[in-house]
């Protein structure tokens, strides 16, 4: 339906023309008329109609000083003009004014349907090319975000070439950074979703709505003097250090508010890791590498923290000294020997302190840890293969020893997938033998009443032991401590229950032992490598 205003002093007059057609059947909704031009601005504000029918002649207020008012009220305003044989001169000046049509009294029902149908095409017509413009804007929009996403993912990677100007590109581009400034780099990953993994299509969708996020939240701090760009599955972004010489508690504080506004809106954790301030154009690839060197320390601290290259701390190289390195190589054998000769407790301990200590060597880097991982591992299937046990298993498949590991997102995981394979170990060099009686006893407490709140001093109580010696037997005879056994059998439980896919996950949580989803969720995490919800997607009745 148009909205259509009619204007004419004369009563008579506007209440034949109110009454001369079927107006809704033309798809026209009438506003109350107007006498005069100032009631009709009045209603103008008020109604905000499609189309303006007015007498040219007036008194106060003439039809064409209504319409050129109207007009900046409600710019695509249609107006069609109403007047006499005496009055065409002013009709002419009307329509040179971009009036739409005019009609000439005496006028008939055909003539006024003329007229409307006139306006109403001019209007769709407008709104047609009013999407186009719009689709235009938006895919130009899109096209020039992909064109400077690429360059700067390009001045990322890669170091300035020898007839390169960055300066001139920057500007063809209507880049919002200044050339001659000193840059800033940072990369945003998005580490885990707090809420549902996101379905098939969905993970693009969120790193666009995650970009806008970012833009739209450091804008402030850079003053307007940044974009950002794709890098591969991360964000980045690029920006000027701010004129008024804002500090680094300034920029973590708007970091930290990404991380919040990314969480509260989209649901997802994120790690930041963020270059140093005072790169040129021509080092982006410098900015890149160290922000990328910052994020790596995402692997020792976990999920959802910023890292500046600026905090990394030098300290680091005096940590790495030969008698650290000498005292890792120890523990390392100290664990081989003690599986050898069947003290697994003590080569539990032992692996215990082989990982937090390299969890204080963020020097090393991740793929160094990684690799003295997988030499220990090495280890021990060459212990396995002397012995001629059957294949390890883990994850309820054959495990391979050490594909697992270069997957592993942070050294907590790292450590969980350590202690399943060891676990796994123990279990295949202890099935010759009988488990001692205490030690099955608890098992059966924990298979009984995993659902309850278990800890070591009351299933030590049933038993009849110290929860000392408790512990030291269970981790001889089981490979794991008291505590990993029992969320291991937990996560078991659950994985049972999302496979069916009956239960709410905050239901199977409850059912399994864990009373706050968002523990059981990061539990579930460690020591599987997905997310309740992502195992569901993989295994369970409705499987993608």
């Amino acid at each position: 339906m148009y909205k259509t205003l009619i204007v004419e002093d004369e009563k008579w007059t506007r209440d034949a023309l109110v009454g001369l057609i079927d107006w809704e059947r033309h798809g026209i909704r009438l506003c109350p008329a107007a006498a005069n031009g100032e009631e009709a601005l009045a209603l103008i504000e008020r109604e905000l109609p499609d189309i303006l029918l007015t007498d040219i002649r007036m008194p106060g207020m003439s039809g064409l000083e209504l319409i050129d008012r109207a007009k900046g009220i409600r710019e695509d305003l249609e107006a069609i003009v109403v007047s006499g044989y005496d009055d065409f001169a002013y009709v002419q000046q009307a329509l040179r004014l971009g009036v739409c049509d005019y009609l000439l009294k005496p006028f008939r029902a055909e003539d006024v349907i003329r007229v409307l149908e006139e306006a109403k095409r001019r209007i769709e017509e407008k709104r047609r090319q009013r999407h186009e413009l719009d689709d235009i804007r938006a895919r130009w929009r899109t096209n020039v975000f992909a064109v400077k996403s690429h360059v700067l993912s390009q001045w990322a990677h890669y170091p300035k070439g020898v007839l390169e100007d960055r300066a001139r590109v920057i500007a063809e581009c209507g880049m919002a950074v200044e050339a001659k400034s000193p840059f800033q780099l940072g990369i945003v990953r998005l580490d885990r979703p707090w809420r549902a993994a996101p379905k098939e299509g969905e993970l693009e969708l969120i790193r666009y709505a995650a970009s806008n996020i970012l833009q739209e939240t450091l804008e402030p701090f850079y003053q307007g003097r940044m974009e950002t760009f794709r890098d591969g599955d991360d964000l980045a972004w690029v920006g000027n250090a701010p004129v008024s010489g804002a500090g680094q508690s300034a920029l973590k504080a708007a970091l930290e508010l990404v991380k919040e506004n990314v969480r509260a809106f989209l649901g997802w954790e994120v790690s930041i890791g963020v270059s140093d301030a005072g790169r040129s154009v021509d080092e982006l690839c410098l900015a890149y590498a160290e922000a990328r060197e910052a994020l790596e320390r995402r692997f020792f601290h976990g999920y959802g923290h910023v890292h500046l290259y600026s905090e990394l701390g030098r300290t680091d190289a005096d940590a790495a000294d030969a008698a650290d390195e000498a005292e890792l190589k120890k523990l390392e054998q100290s664990i081989i020997q003690a599986v050898r000769t069947a003290r697994y407790s003590d080569a539990l301990d032992s692996l215990e302190n082989w990982l937090e200590r390299l969890r204080a060597r963020p020097d090393l880097g991740r793929n160094k840890i990684q690799l003295l991982a997988m030499e220990l591992i090495a280890e021990w299937k060459r212990f396995v293969s002397e012995l001629n046990v059957e294949a390890i298993e883990w994850k309820n498949q054959l495990y391979n020893w050490v594909d697992e590991i270069p997957n592993v997102e942070t050294i907590d995981e790292l450590s969980a997938v350590m202690k399943q394979i060891f676990r796994s170990l123990v279990e295949r060099l202890s099935s010759q033998k009988p488990m001692h009686k205490t030690v099955r006893q608890a098992i059966r407490i924990i298979e009984e009443r995993y659902r309850t709140r278990l800890t070591l001093e009351s299933v030590a109580k049933d038993v009849y032991v110290s929860p000392a010696y408790l512990s030291v037997l269970f981790k001889q005879e089981t490979g794991t401590n008291f505590l990993d056994y029992l969320h291991q059998y937990r996560i078991a439980r659950a994985k049972e229950l999302l496979k069916e896919g009956v239960l709410k996950i905050y239901e199977i949580a409850e059912a399994v032992g864990y009373h706050d989803e968002r523990h059981f969720s990061a539990t579930f995490k460690k020591w599987t490598g997905v997310s309740p919800s992502q195992y569901q997607k993989q295994v369970g009745p409705y499987k993608s």
